[in-house]
Order: structure tokens, then C-alpha cells, then sequence
């Protein structure tokens, strides 16, 4: 009868337990496709940056724009990043990080992480997404008379 019931035990040990479920592996980096229009911005300070190609048009508050052109991105797991020259020559460092953010205002949350290192030194930070596709515009249509 012991014999029976050590089998039985083993039996269903084996057989009828179902497996704990194995942990989610952790995803890999996303890679962050630099060939699309991307906008980034920031608060305190307010800012605000276009990427497009190869172009940056960061803009803020009472300061003159920066316009700078990079020679292309250097791209590594998670992380785009750019060093651009303003048509003086002053540098214009530019990171998106590919992880959640969040502007600290509203509920909204964005696709990447953004930092921008300023000719002067300083440090912007902020959230970057893919840009808005532009609305369509609809040809107007006159009536002949």
C-alpha cells in the first residue's frame, strides 16, 4: 500500500503538475530608425527640436534659433545620437534614448528619451517621438461661373 501511494505522489509530482511559467525574456534594444522626421522637447527651460534628416532647428523662448547639420547619427542599442555644427562652427550635441518618458505635466508618454548638450555647455532635457505626420492638404475647389 506505501509502495502505491509513493508511486502515486511521484506520479502526479511528474505528470499533473503544471510547470510554473518561465519569466518574459527582457526584449532587446529597440534600434531607433534615424530616417524619420522626429521632434524633441523639453520644460524648465522650455525648448523645442526638429530633427529632419540630417537638419536640427532647436528653438526657445526668447533666445535665437539654432540651425545645425550633422554628418550622419551614430547609432548603438537604444541610443541615437548626433554631433552637428551651427553654421559658425559651434557644436550641437543631440541623444535620443529609446526608453519611456514622461514631460512631467501631463499623462503623455513618449517613445524616447531626449538630451541636448548647447554650443555653451549646458544640458536640455526632455522627450523626443516621432514627428506628427502632417495633415493633408485639401486642394480648394472654386466654382466656375
Amino acid at each position: 500500500m506505501r509502495r502505491l501511494m509513493l508511486i502515486s505522489v511521484l506520479a502526479l509530482t511528474a505528470c499533473g503538475k503544471p510547470e510554473e511559467p518561465m519569466p518574459p525574456s527582457r526584449p532587446a534594444d529597440a534600434v531607433i530608425d534615424v530616417r524619420r522626421p522626429m521632434d524633441a522637447a523639453g520644460l524648465d527651460p522650455a525648448w523645442s527640436l526638429k530633427i529632419r534628416g540630417l537638419q536640427f532647428t532647436l528653438d526657445r523662448p526668447g533666445q535665437p534659433q539654432i540651425v545645425a547639420t550633422a554628418p550622419g547619427a551614430v547609432i548603438q542599442s537604444g541610443k541615437a545620437s548626433w554631433d552637428a555644427a551651427t553654421v559658425d562652427g559651434h557644436s550641437l550635441k543631440v541623444s535620443l534614448y529609446s526608453s519611456i518618458c514622461s514631460d512631467g505635466v501631463s499623462e503623455v508618454r513618449y517613445s524616447y528619451s531626449a538630451e541636448v548638450t548647447l554650443p555653451d555647455g549646458s544640458l536640455l532635457a526632455g522627450c523626443g517621438a516621432l514627428a506628427a505626420p502632417r495633415a493633408a492638404v485639401k486642394p480648394q475647389v472654386t466654382a466656375k461661373r
